[in-house]
């Protein structure tokens, strides 16, 4: 029982003189204020482009697909893509865009970028543009937007089901 008491005791005293090095993160409305202030202040310098075009790009050639120089990226996370994507788009992750899309895209082909609302599309298509690529486009309103106007569910593979 002693040997209990003394475990008990070393425990409290350790945990009372050690500062917890975890912090929990919150938005708060004042950063998400800025954030909001930041994607706003890009909007005008991103080109968008509707589900409508997207679709008429993917569709451009029933054989071959979309032209070579024509590029429709989904920038969200992986668990993001595995659940469900546009078709004839291809996975960059926003954390390696900046630095893979010179694998797949020449400064001058049409590179459109999508995530699922918007926001993270807006700031990497800045990115982009700030690189030198040309014709930077994201599609208006991203993925929700995208199954929203169409009314349909995309599967793992990427195929649009009625």
């Amino acid at each position: 029982m002693f040997g209990l008491q003394r475990t008990s005791y070393l425990t409290a005293t350790i945990a009372r003189h050690i500062k917890p090095s975890i912090r929990t993160f919150s938005i708060t409305p004042a950063t998400q204020s800025r954030f909001t202030d930041f994607t706003n202040s890009l909007k005008s310098t991103v080109k968008t482009m509707t589900g409508a075009e997207v679709n008429a790009h993917i569709n451009e050639d029933p054989s071959y697909g979309p032209r070579v120089d024509y590029h429709l990226i989904d920038i969200r996370e992986p668990y993001e893509w595995n659940e469900e994507h546009i078709p004839g788009a291809v996975y960059l992750g926003r954390g390696v865009l900046e630095r893979d899309l010179a694998s797949i895209a020449k400064p001058t082909d049409t590179v459109v970028l999508y995530c699922q609302s918007g926001p993270r599309s807006l700031i990497s298509a800045d990115n982009l543009q700030r690189m030198g690529y040309k014709n930077v486009y994201i599609v208006e309103g991203g993925l929700a937007r995208y199954k929203k106007q169409y009314g349909t569910q995309l599967n793992p593979k990427g195929m649009i089901e009625e």
